[in-house]
């Protein structure tokens, strides 16, 4: 069975028996954990993929499809399974190397489905085979061991078609106890399609540094920080010992000259949660979710604040004479947790809160943590995201000499780099051809609120703080153009920015830095989508009157390219004809 790698779409062979050989692993070795096993030619399972993972530099599905169409309990005449990368994101320690291992990602077969943690066929496909039987004895021996359900998209069709319906997380207990699940279900390639290692993740931030007032002088808006928020208007100013240069921001002040936001765009921060108490946050947020426990309300961030310090730079209310203010504050913000009380994530919780933001409305989402590896969990829910014209902005990681991680790593997603108050890349910056662009991400003051700091500032760096200013400003111009997709604002954003570092595109900063004032104006000029169901209907509104002969005869008049009805790459008469017929013909 092929090991397949993700990112070079290569095909390798592993036997697992050759690995443990190598490493002195015998058939005989002694049962694991809870589970009773007799015959064991998958010695080690876990252990084998850890090593398998150690030897490769990529991550892929443990695929546990066999080279025969039956089924059967019987290792010896199963498909040897490869393996994928088990390192833990930007983590190290025992600790943390637990952690990663503590679940593992499972694609039933089609007709299979999982009742109270169990194994169970659809009726209509008769009595269950001695498989389902096996597993569920596997799982019954493991009183902590259960396949959980993931959430559901309501978009069951599309679903389906990338596989999110079939996907469980198996949990155990402990590693030992998972290492013997697994060794005992992929032999059972008719129920267990396929088996991947769950990477573990954690956000991408440094440490959070007090904010200690000054009282020097103040500027629109009125907010107490502003003066140090030269992300969105530097002047030169002072930023912890480091003197600036002017208009090495992102241009946020001339940003709001076009909008702040507007409530019918909702951004989704997939995070540790946001605080519900900040007085500077708390007028933007929407009901969101925890994915991180069973409760599911819970997304208070009483412990990490690193959602609260997004969420600020986001959206924090402007003008009332506290704290910072947000790029985006007329914007709706939706917390999703994925991060839990220690800062730590896997792949499920994240996919999950792709999958239910993309549900409930958020036009985009920022991912500000990483994994090294993306199995097929969290890619499928990526696509499903981008699929229903959500923009994804993910940070690339706080380690220079590390690839860019998931899921920025990934096509959809518009993956962020950090720069400085002198529009110097960060040196933090995790690069790779990857990269989209940069925002500030250095020195960083917004909102913060702990158990043991409660509704204050502090002052953070990473790119996990760079790539909130990138989702406010694709937020900015959702406001203003709900028209265009994901493909269309990543244009306006990569087109309009400012080159910084070695001439043109490079690793750390992509496109360059963000220019967002440039990238609203570019979003105005993007022609508008026509009604493809009745393009007589010119300005969409869903009904076909002279206001539609009045926006037409204006776009003419401006040399809009939505008049161009011809195609022809040129506005003229022949297109007044063109449309005049178009109208006259109505939406019958």
């Amino acid at each position: 069975m092929p090991f397949w790698d993700h990112d070079t779409r290569r095909t390798r062979r592993f036997a697992i028996h050759s690995l443990l050989e190598e490493n002195g692993e015998q058939e005989n070795m002694k049962p694991q954990a809870c589970v009773s096993i007799n015959r064991i030619w998958f010695v080690g399972g876990m252990r084998a993929l850890l090593a398998i993972a150690a030897a490769t530099t990529t991550g892929s599905a443990v695929a546990a499809s066999a080279s025969t169409t039956s089924d059967t309990s019987d290792p010896s005449r199963a498909e040897m399974i490869s393996a994928s990368q088990t390192h833990a994101a930007s983590v190290g320690g025992d600790h943390d190397k637990a952690f990663a291992r503590s679940r593992v990602f499972v694609t039933l077969a089609r007709g299979v489905t999982v009742t109270n943690g169990r194994v169970a066929l659809e009726p209509t496909l008769g009595d269950p085979p001695a498989a389902v039987q096996l597993i569920n004895a596997a799982l019954d021996r493991c009183p902590r061991a259960s396949l959980l359900e993931l959430y559901r998209p309501f978009n069951a069709t599309l679903a389906a078609q990338i596989g999110l319906d079939r996907g469980f997380v198996l949990h155990a207990a402990s590693p030992d106890d998972l290492n013997a699940l697994v060794n005992e279900l992929s032999p059972h390639t008719t129920i267990v399609e396929s088996i991947e290692l769950i990477a573990a993740g954690r956000a991408h931030d440094d440490r959070a540094v007090p904010f200690q007032s000054t009282n020097g002088p103040f500027s629109p808006p009125n907010d107490e920080l502003y003066p140090l928020q030269y992300a969105l208007e530097n002047r030169g100013q002072e930023i912890w010992g480091v003197e600036g240069i002017p208009h090495a921001d992102i241009r946020g002040a001339l940003a709001w000259t076009i909008t702040r936001g507007s409530s019918d765009v909702t951004i989704a921060i997939l995070d540790s949660g946001v605080s519900l108490s900040h007085p500077d946050i708390a007028h933007a947020l929407t009901e969101g979710r925890n994915f991180t426990s069973g409760n599911t309300d819970d997304v208070d961030d009483a412990w990490v604040s690193h959602g609260t310090h997004i969420a600020g730079i986001i959206g924090a209310e402007p003008n009332n004479l506290i704290g910072t203010a947000g790029l985006a504050p007329g914007c709706k913000i939706m917390p999703i947790r994925v991060l839990d009380r220690f800062g730590f994530t896997f792949e499920d919780w994240v996919a999950q809160g792709i999958m239910y933001a993309t549900d409930h409305g958020a036009t985009v989402l920022n991912i500000s943590l990483g994994f090294p590896t993306a199995s097929s969990v969290l890619r499928n829910a990526i696509t499903y995201a981008h699929e229903h014209g959500v923009v994804i902005c993910a940070s690339s990681g706080n380690i220079s000499s590390d690839p860019i991680g998931f899921p920025a790593r990934l096509p959809e997603t518009i993956a962020v780099g950090a720069t400085n108050n002198r529009d110097e890349n960060a040196g933090f910056t995790s690069p790779g051809p990857e990269m989209t662009i940069a925002a500030p991400g250095r020195d960083i003051y917004s909102s913060w609120d702990t158990n043991s700091q409660p509704d204050t500032y502090v002052r953070r760096s990473g790119t996990s703080f760079a790539t909130p200013h990138v989702v406010a400003g694709v937020a900015l111009i959702q406001t203003i153009r709900p028209d265009l997709s994901p493909e269309q604002i990543r244009w306006a954003l990569t087109s309009t920015a400012h080159d910084i570092d070695q001439p043109g595109w490079d690793e750390v900063s992509g496109a360059g830095r963000l220019n967002v004032y440039r990238a609203l104006k570019a979003a105005q000029q993007l022609p508008m989508a026509r009604n493809p169901l009745c393009q007589a209907d010119f300005n969409n509104d869903h009904s076909v009157d002279f206001l539609d002969i009045q926006a037409f005869l204006e776009a003419v008049s401006n040399q809009d390219m939505t008049a161009d009805f011809r195609a022809d790459g040129q506005i003229d008469f022949f297109d007044v004809v063109a449309f005049m017929q178009v109208f006259q013909r109505g939406c019958g």
